[in-house]
């Protein structure tokens, strides 16, 4: 009698079908991870070159830079050039912790298939 039962509890359980538009939309889905990744890929790239341009700049800058000397009136004021430098390597180091991190999620991200972005 039980068995009778579950099977016709069974019977009356309605199977979901997919929607009509179900593989479009799991196209789509793929298509904008995909187009995902290719935009990270070149915002990292250019993250790199960003910060290579600044360290070739600062080594510059600090090869050629020299003391400031400003006059007001009789006194003369020197201004070191490590005041202008500091800023330069905070920036820089700022820069370099971004791209680390951006690059350690890119190689995670890239090891690791996440079924959410599919889905």
């Amino acid at each position: 009698m039980e068995k009778d039962n579950l099977k016709s509890i069974l019977l009356q359980r309605e199977i979901p079908e997919p929607s009509q538009n179900f593989d479009r939309q799991i196209m789509d889905n793929i298509y904008k991870a995909a187009s995902r990744r290719k935009t990270e890929k070149k915002y990292l790239k250019l993250m790199r070159f960003y910060f290579a341009a600044g360290v070739v700049l600062g080594m510059l800058l600090t090869t050629t830079l020299i003391n400031i000397e400003i006059s007001i009136g009789e006194q003369v004021y020197e201004i070191d050039k490590i005041i202008f430098l500091i800023p330069i390597i905070v920036t820089l180091l700022f820069l370099f912790e971004k791209i680390y991190k951006a690059t350690l999620y890119d190689k995670r991200k890239y090891k690791e298939i996440n079924q959410q972005d599919f889905l």
